[in-house]
């Protein structure tokens, strides 16, 4: 509770997450994104209110990039964690908007799910290079996890029925339905 307290929140909050060294929270809202430090107790703002609804986001282990996804938009954008700036130019790849991301906790992998039915790997040690889709989901995806040794990933999407499809990530390989 003293923690919340400390984080000074003006406004909805939609969602919170550790990064994996719990240094930091990651929060969004509806059109907002922020870093809370929690050592020394201070906020940063990321500028993503021109870019549409929050979807989601992620941070990667070591903290330096947040990657947000954002309603209506087919693109991810990769910003500073340090400065809330943007990183680079968006990671562009789906068809539809992108509605879920995930980095893997070795860092290597940053991964999307689209309402075009599809998962994309982005491989952040090859210049954010994409990996050929994930293809399988009759509907589009909601959501996307990597296993903690980084070797899988786990998609599901709902709508019209729930369907969970696992997937090796160096063989990009159907594990399980």
């Amino acid at each position: 509770l003293e923690l919340i307290k400390r984080m000074d929140l003006k406004r909805e909050i939609h969602n919170a997450s550790f990064s994996s060294d719990f240094q930091n929270i990651l929060n969004y809202g509806e059109r907002t994104l922020s870093i809370f430090d929690i050592q020394f107790a201070v906020t940063k703002e990321a500028p993503v209110i021109s870019l549409g609804v929050v979807r989601g986001v992620t941070i990667s282990p070591e903290g330096h990039f947040i990657a947000s996804c954002h309603m209506r938009n087919q693109c991810i954008y990769i910003w500073d964690a340090a400065t809330g700036d943007m990183a680079m130019e968006p990671l562009q790849g789906h068809s539809d908007e992108v509605n879920c991301v995930a980095f893997s906790d070795d860092g290597r992998w940053l991964v999307s799910g689209s309402s075009d039915h599809s998962v994309r790997i982005w491989d952040v040690l090859s210049d954010w290079a994409c990996v050929e889709p994930l293809l399988g989901h009759t509907n589009g995806v909601a959501s996307v996890v990597i296993s903690p040794d980084s070797r899988l990933i786990a998609a599901c999407s709902s709508l019209l029925g729930v369907s969970v499809r696992i997937w090796e990530i160096s063989t990009k390989l159907l594990v399980r339905t």
